[in-house]
């Protein structure tokens, strides 16, 4: 009787990791993305600022 709760807490134990493996890959997945599109609208940012000085400089007031 021992040993079957012992290797029941061993699979709880287990379970529980590799669900938490899972989430923390999960996050990293999600954090990698999100850099990605702010690095992206950081470039069209600048791209934009850049398109705007042309702009003001072609057309001033």
């Amino acid at each position: 009787m021992k040993r079957g709760i012992l290797l029941f807490f061993i699979s709880i134990a287990v379970t529980i990791t590799s669900f938490a493996q899972q989430d923390s890959t999960v996050a990293d997945k999600i954090k990698l993305e999100r850099d990605q599109q702010l690095k992206e609208l950081n470039d069209k940012l600048k791209l934009n600022e850049g398109e705007i000085k042309v702009l003001k400089a072609n057309y001033p007031d």
